[in-house]
Parts: C-alpha cells; sequence; structure tokens
C-alpha cells in the first residue's frame, strides 16, 4: 500500500503534447505531493525512464502516436522498474479509441478533463498495484531461494543416505556385502 510518507519520493513522468494540459496536470500532480518529471516527446520521456527511477507514466498523445510506436511497452522495457504503470490521458471518449489504448499497454485510461482529485485517486491505485507485485516478485524470489536450498539439502540427504546405507551393508576391511545386506536381500 502506498504510504504518505512515500508519495514524496514517488516520480511521475508527465508526457504531454499540450502545453497548457501539462503546466496544468504538472501543477496538480506536484501539489498533491509528487516529484514530477516532464517529457516533451518520445525522445524525452524514454531518456527520463532509463534515466531516473520513474514511478509511473501519464502519457497525453494522439491515440495514433502512441499506439503506433507500442509507447507504454517501449516505456516499460527500458524503465529500471520491475513495472511500470501507465495511465493515458485522452480527450476521446470513444469506446474503440479506450480499446484500442488498452490494447497496446495502458494500464488505464482516463479523460483530459478529469479532475486533479481523481487523476490522483487513480494514480494511487496504480501505485498499489505496482507496490503489491513489487512484493509478490519478492515474494516468489523469495520461496524460489528457498525451494533451491531445500534441493540441494534433499540431494545431500540423499547421498548421505547412500553412504550411510554402503556403509551399514559392507564388511569395511574386505568390502563384501555382510549379513545386513544378505537379509536384505532375501
Amino acid at each position: 500500500m502506498t504510504r504518505p510518507d512515500t508519495i514524496n519520493n514517488t516520480r511521475i513522468l508527465l508526457m504531454c503534447s499540450d502545453a497548457e494540459l501539462a503546466a496544468r496536470r504538472c501543477a496538480e500532480l506536484a501539489l498533491a505531493g509528487w516529484q514530477v518529471i516532464q517529457a516533451a516527446d518520445e525522445v524525452e520521456a524514454l531518456s527520463a525512464v532509463r534515466s531516473r527511477r520513474v514511478d509511473l507514466a501519464l502519457l497525453a498523445l494522439p491515440i495514433q502516436e502512441t499506439i503506433g510506436m507500442d509507447l507504454p511497452g517501449v516505456l516499460r522495457k527500458v524503465a529500471l522498474a520491475e513495472r511500470l504503470p501507465v495511465i493515458i490521458l485522452t480527450g476521446s471518449s470513444q469506446q474503440k479509441c479506450r480499446c484500442e489504448y488498452l490494447d497496446s499497454g495502458a494500464d488505464d485510461i482516463v479523460s483530459e478533463q478529469i479532475s486533479g482529485r481523481e487523476l490522483s485517486a487513480r494514480i494511487r491505485a496504480q501505485l498499489r498495484l505496482k507496490e503489491l507485485n513489487e512484493n509478490l516478485a519478492a515474494s516468489r524470489a523469495a520461496l524460489q531461494q528457498s525451494l533451491r536450498r531445500e534441493r540441494e539439502l534433499l540431494a545431500k540427504l540423499r547421498r548421505d543416505n547412500a553412504h550411510l546405507r554402503v556403509l551399514a551393508t559392507t564388511d569395511p576391511l574386505t568390502h563384501a556385502q555382510n549379513v545386513r545386506a544378505f537379509q536384505d536381500i532375501l
């Protein structure tokens, strides 16, 4: 769960081709307590994601640019984080357009006219999902390490048991099978 004390450490990439919308959203996000990294185009966005730890990407681009270059997928590939949530701000209310955004890899689609309060709530929801995903990945890694350790111990126990069986069924001087081995054979 995203705690209030971690909001100030959260970096949000805001990529918007409309300067007025970018300024308004940047001010709203900064007022909500997030660090905002602005990008004017795809190159700046990729550079910001690659060089800084970006926790969430907020994109406001025409649908052709976003889907044509698979921007959400490309940002995720270069991101330092294991999971990078992507929220698309769109002026279109058409279902087809929203579906195309979701199919192109967006985690959430919101209207450009969304209130700052609702946008903040949606960002917090995506950050909670990201944190849960990271916790799940850490748990999975710990379980895999534990399983690997258990398998190593089991293999060692099998080797030790085989060695003990040889010691228990073989005469140490002649290396011939002893009475215990003979009884097991019968």
